[in-house]
């Protein structure tokens, strides 16, 4: 917790956060512009917008902190993994409120086409969430590879989440593309799931991808811890 609050104040100093928090805002009044949205795409929608602006944040959360302040931390907590840990809670705490965010403004501007039930405000905090880790465990993952240029981890974080999003469309065209996508998170399965109505959702298609969603964090997870104690820096 001491270290939570210790990248926070020093994050904070660095006024890195403002312009992807502003992104977000600006892009989130647009989507919301008329009245009237579907409510289960919206969320989609605003998942898909998430997805980047967490990696964008992600990045500026690692880069926070120097090599040098990197490697006491490391000596102070006695374990790298310790360390990977506290600053992926704080990544992820971090930006949540973008999620909460998200769901709570279409409903008090009333922007949607009807007052969403409890089912669909739990769907949407729920995909919001899986968005949040999927996005910060991947960039973190790429900030782990060493000599990756900060270039290159921007375009491959970028070709990442355009894969994943628009990984069922791809297969739809090029059936043999399939062999390749899934290495890419089913960010796209779980978000054609949400242009569904929502008695159509909760099924066993959507039990299953959220399966397939949870075991591919498991595995992202332990390649993430793997890679990020062999390598010297972060």
């Amino acid at each position: 917790m001491a270290l939570i609050k210790y990248q926070f104040k020093n994050y904070i100093r660095t006024y890195k956060l403002i312009a992807p928090f502003v992104t977000f805002f600006t892009l989130l009044i647009i989507i919301y512009f008329y009245s009237g949205q579907p409510i289960m795409s919206s969320f989609a929608s605003t998942s898909m917008v998430l997805l980047f602006v967490t990696g964008w944040i992600t990045v500026t959360i690692i880069d926070a902190e120097s090599l040098q302040e990197k490697q006491l931390l490391f000596t102070q907590l006695k374990s790298k993994s310790t360390y990977l840990t506290n600053k992926l809670i704080f990544s992820i705490l971090l930006i949540l409120p973008l999620g909460i965010v998200a769901i709570i403004y279409p409903i008090i501007t009333f922007r949607f086409e009807h007052i969403p039930n409890v089912i669909e405000i739990v769907i949407g905090i729920y995909s919001h969430i899986i968005t949040i880790i999927v996005g910060v465990l991947i960039t973190t993952l790429l900030k782990t590879i060493p000599k990756l240029s900060y270039k290159f981890v921007w375009l491959i974080m970028m070709l990442i989440f355009l894969f994943s999003i628009l990984r069922v469309v791809i297969i739809e065209a090029f059936s043999i593309s399939s062999y390749v996508l899934w290495i890419f998170p089913p960010i796209s399965d779980f978000m054609m799931m949400l242009n569904e109505d929502i008695m159509l959702i909760l099924n066993k298609d959507f039990l299953i991808i959220n399966i397939w969603m949870v075991v591919y964090l498991v595995i992202l997870t332990t390649v993430l811890y793997i890679n990020f104690n062999k390598s010297e820096y972060i």
